[in-house]
């Protein structure tokens, strides 16, 4: 994180793009974990018979955690490789 933020310093137009992605992925995230959350509260707590809250209440939120792990360090890498192809050309 440390080379690209620096790497910034020439040109901040990246750093805000950069920024602004995890900023839309951790937003995103925040969302989709209230939206899974609330969604299995309602259908224990009023025992709802409906396919959508049955299958917000049966995600893993651990699962969901690895995954939004795993979508922010690709996000890193193709910064980091996309940082990499900038400096050789």
């Amino acid at each position: 994180m440390m080379r690209m933020y620096r790497s910034a310093l020439d040109d901040p137009q990246r750093k805000l793009g950069f920024n602004a992605l995890v900023t839309g992925i951790s937003a995103v995230s925040a969302l989709f974990i209230a939206v899974v959350t609330l969604g299995g509260f309602v259908h224990a707590a009023f025992a709802l018979e409906d396919p959508v809250t049955a299958w917000l209440g049966s995600i893993d939120l651990g699962d969901a955690g690895l995954l939004l792990v795993a979508l922010l360090l690709a996000v890193w890498g193709a910064s980091a490789l996309r940082e990499q192809g900038v400096r050789k050309g």
